[in-house]
């Protein structure tokens, strides 16, 4: 009887690495931006959340040792976006996108995310770091991308970016940081843009 069950299974196992496959490729449709190769939206809530309640956890239990106990979120709004859509084309706007993510990505460590917000915004969650680091990062990262340009198609084009910030505290909830980095970012957008501040 065991080796009837054991021929059927090994018979069903090319089946199932199929349907395996199938689930991973729609995980990828759905939490993955596929413009950009990075997290979407509901794919970088639904991680950052997770983190989020391990970070409450920790903090509860006074726990401030933990990987999870301090982290930040990151906003990025690509400055003038509309200008190099209308100058450039559309598609130069989209490899300006996959540019920006892929600058982001390539700054970050393997256990920090970047997600596509939406549009020409961007969000990073950088875990275990403290709130001046977070600001060191942030600031870093803006000026990478004023010091350099993307080619396209024979253009050099130049980017900048502004930046919001908002650290874990204990009284937050994650809704109320994505609201604070988002509004620090607008407020860097209403005095020049390329820049970054800390949400009070």
């Amino acid at each position: 009887m065991s080796q009837k069950i054991t021929r059927k299974l090994y018979k069903q196992h090319p089946i199932i690495k199929k349907l395996k496959k199938r689930i991973v490729n729609l995980e990828e449709i759905a939490y993955y931006d596929a413009l950009t190769d990075v997290l979407n939206r509901r794919g970088f809530l639904m991680r950052a959340e997770k983190i989020f309640s391990r970070g409450v956890y920790a903090r509860n239990h006074d726990d401030d040792k933990s990987p999870y106990a301090h982290f930040s979120i990151l906003f990025f709004d690509v400055d003038y976006f509309k200008q190099v859509n209308d100058t450039y084309g559309h598609d130069t706007g989209d490899a300006a996108l996959r540019f920006v993510a892929q600058t982001l990505s390539h700054r970050l460590r393997g256990y920090d995310m970047v997600g596509r917000w939406g549009g020409e915004e961007f969000v990073v969650f950088l875990s275990d770091i403290l709130y001046g680091a977070s600001l060191v990062v942030a600031d870093d990262i803006r000026k990478e991308f004023e010091q350099s340009q993307f080619l396209y198609k024979k253009k050099k084009i130049s980017l900048t970016v502004s930046v919001g910030i908002s650290c874990f505290a204990k009284q937050k909830t994650f809704e109320d940081m994505i609201k604070q980095a988002d509004k620090a970012m607008y407020d860097v957008k209403k005095h020049g843009r390329n820049g970054v501040k800390m949400a009070k």
